[in-house]
C-alpha cells in the first residue's frame, strides 16, 4: 500500500510538472506571436514580444533585484517597442522607447514605473519601488519608458538642445506611452484594466507629481518618492552646501569635518533628538520636532576630541539652512539635520557632511560661490519646464485620486523639506491638512539617503499595497511597516504622526505606535 501511495504521489507530481510545462509552452507561443497583433496600436518603428520563463533576464547588475526578490519570480510576457521615431533638430535620432511586462498571474492592475537621472535608459519594467516585493511578480502589468532619448550615462544632457526631446522628458513621453501601454495590456488579456497606478523615485518621483498635476486622468493612485521636483534649484542647494562647508577657515576643502568630528556631530544630534520618540536607538523618528543646536558642539562649550571650531559651527548651520539670494530670499528649502548625514562616504550620493556637490553642479565646485551666476543658469534651464510645482490638483482629486509622498530625511540631493513644503502648500490649496488627508499622505523616512540606503534606516517598505488598499477599499493607511537591512521593523507614520515606542521587542513594528 505504501509503495502504491508513493507511486501515486510521484505520478501526480509528474502530471503536475507536465501540465506546468505545457502551460508555459502555450503562454510562450501566445506571447511570441503577440507583437504581430498590436501593430495597429501606434506608429511603431519597432515592436517585439518574448516570453520570460526564468529570472536569468535579471542577472545583469543594473536589474537591481535582490536574491530575495528573484526568488519570487513569476513568468511573464515582455513587449518592447518604440514610436515617434524622428531626426532631431540637433541631428540625433530620437524615438520614445517603452517596455511592458505582462505577467501570467495578472491581478487586473496596471503600474507605470518612473525613471531616474536624466532618463535615456529603458530599465526592466518590474515595479521595484515597493519594498521587498516586486510589483510584476505580485501580478501587476508594468510599463516604463526611456522618455524619448538614449543616454550615454545617467546624467547625459545631450538631448537638452532638442525641443521635443526635452518636452518628452518633462512628462509628455509618459503621457504618450501610457495609453499605448494600457491598450497593450487590455488586448493581451482581452479584459479591461481594473485600476491604474504610478510609482517612481527621484526623477520618477517628479514624474509621479507631474502625472497628478498635468495628466490627472491617467492614474488613480500615485507614489512620489524623493522627487527631483525643482532640479534647477536643488542643484544650487547641493552646490551651496558643498561650497559653504569647503570654505570653512582651517579645514580640508574635500573633507571639512574629520572622522571624530563627524561622529561627534551625529552623537550630539542623537543626544538632543533621539529620545523624542520614546526610545534612544540611533534613529530619530521625529524629524520636524528635532530642534538641533549645533553650538553645543563647539569647543569651549564641549571640549571632547571631536568638538567643532566656531567657524565649523557657523558653516554647518549656514550650509544646512539652504541658499539665499543677495536680498536674503530663500532659493531652496533647508536640509534637516538627520542621523544619516555622515553616511555613504565615497558613494554616488554621500551624506551632506562630506561636502559633495550634486551631479549637475560638480563642474563648478572649484569656482568661487556666485549666487547670481547660479540663478542666471537656473532661470530658463532646460529642466525648469518639467518642475513639479502646481499645487492645484483638483481634477485628480475629483477622479478619486490618492497620492502618497515619501522622502528620506538624509537625502543629500533633494531636501525632504522641499517635498514636505510642497505637500503642505498643496494641502492648503485644497482646504487644509484635515480635508486633504482624504487624498494625500506624507511619510518621512529617517536615516534614508536618496531613494534607499543608510547605516540606520528602515528603507524597505511597501507603499504600493498601502496605496492599493486606499484606492480600492477606501481605507487610508494608518502606517506603513518598514524593514531595515537586518530585518528589524518600524512603522513609518503619515505626518503629523510619529513612530513612538510603546514597549516590547524593539525589533518589531508592533512595539511602536503612530502618535
Amino acid at each position: 500500500m505504501k509503495s502504491l501511495i508513493k507511486f501515486s504521489t510521484l505520478s501526480l507530481a509528474l502530471v503536475s510538472s507536465l501540465l506546468s510545462n505545457t502551460v508555459l509552452a502555450s503562454n510562450a507561443k501566445v506571447c511570441n506571436d503577440f507583437a504581430d497583433s498590436i501593430q495597429d496600436l501606434a506608429d511603431f518603428s519597432k515592436v517585439t514580444s518574448y516570453y520570460v520563463d526564468s529570472p536569468e533576464l535579471f542577472a545583469e547588475p543594473n536589474a537591481r533585484l535582490s536574491p530575495q526578490q528573484l526568488a519570487d519570480f513569476k513568468p511573464f510576457c515582455r513587449v518592447d517597442g518604440a514610436f515617434e521615431q524622428r531626426k532631431g533638430l540637433d541631428g540625433n535620432d530620437y524615438a520614445i522607447g517603452f517596455a511592458v511586462a505582462l505577467p501570467d498571474n495578472w491581478n487586473g492592475r496596471f503600474l507605470f514605473q518612473g525613471g531616474g537621472g536624466l532618463n535615456g535608459v529603458l530599465h526592466h519594467p518590474v515595479g521595484r519601488a515597493t519594498g521587498n516585493d516586486v510589483a510584476l511578480f505580485e501580478g501587476f502589468a508594468v510599463a516604463t519608458t526611456d522618455s524619448g532619448h538614449i543616454a550615454k550615462h545617467p546624467f547625459d544632457p545631450s538631448f537638452f538642445s532638442d525641443q521635443q526631446a526635452i518636452e518628452n522628458f518633462w512628462g509628455e513621453a509618459i503621457a504618450k506611452t501610457t495609453p499605448i501601454a494600457k491598450n497593450i495590456v487590455q488586448r493581451f488579456y482581452d479584459k479591461a484594466i481594473d485600476h491604474n497606478y504610478f510609482a517612481g523615485c527621484s526623477t520618477g518621483g517628479r514624474e509621479a507629481m507631474v502625472m497628478s498635476q498635468r495628466y490627472p486622468d491617467l492614474y488613480e493612485g500615485i507614489i512620489s518618492m524623493a522627487p527631483a521636483r525643482v532640479t534647477n534649484l536643488s542643484e544650487i542647494a547641493d552646490l551651496w552646501v558643498a561650497k559653504r562647508l569647503s570654505i570653512i577657515p582651517g579645514v580640508d576643502p574635500q573633507k571639512p569635518f574629520n572622522e571624530a568630528q563627524r561622529k561627534h556631530i551625529i552623537d550630539g544630534l542623537l543626544e538632543q533628538c533621539d529620545s523624542n520618540d520614546g526610545l534612544a536607538d540611533g534613529w530619530i523618528a521625529d524629524t520636524v520636532g528635532c530642534d538641533f543646536d549645533a553650538s553645543k558642539l563647539q569647543c569651549g562649550n564641549d571640549n571632547s576630541p571631536g568638538c567643532l571650531t566656531a567657524a565649523q559651527v557657523e558653516g554647518l548651520v549656514d550650509a544646512f539652512a539652504g541658499p539665499r539670494d543677495s536680498d536674503g530670499k530663500q532659493i531652496y528649502p533647508a536640509f534637516y539635520f538627520d542621523h544619516g548625514i555622515a553616511d555613504n562616504e565615497g558613494s554616488f550620493a554621500p551624506g551632506l557632511l562630506f561636502a559633495a556637490p550634486g551631479p549637475l553642479g560638480k563642474t563648478r565646485f572649484n569656482e568661487d560661490w556666485d549666487i547670481k551666476r547660479e540663478l542666471d543658469m537656473a532661470i530658463g534651464f532646460p529642466l525648469e519646464g518639467g518642475n513639479a510645482t502646481q499645487t492645484n490638483i483638483q481634477q485628480f482629486i475629483d477622479n478619486g485620486g490618492k497620492i502618497i509622498f515619501t522622502h528620506g530625511v538624509s537625502d543629500p540631493w533633494f531636501s525632504a523639506k522641499d517635498t514636505f513644503d510642497y505637500f503642505n502648500a498643496m494641502n492648503a490649496e485644497h482646504g487644509g491638512s484635515q480635508k486633504a488627508a482624504d487624498f494625500s499622505q506624507f511619510y518621512f523616512v529617517p536615516g534614508m539617503a536618496h531613494c534607499a540606503g543608510g547605516s540606520i534606516t528602515y528603507d524597505s517598505y511597501d507603499a504600493l499595497s498601502a496605496l492599493v488598499n486606499w484606492v480600492e477599499q477606501g481605507t487610508a493607511p494608518e502606517k506603513i511597516v518598514a524593514e531595515s537591512r537586518n530585518g528589524d521593523q518600524r512603522p513609518l507614520c503619515p505626518h503629523p504622526k510619529v513612530s513612538t515606542y510603546v514597549g516590547g521587542d524593539t525589533s518589531l513594528a508592533s512595539s511602536f505606535s503612530c502618535k
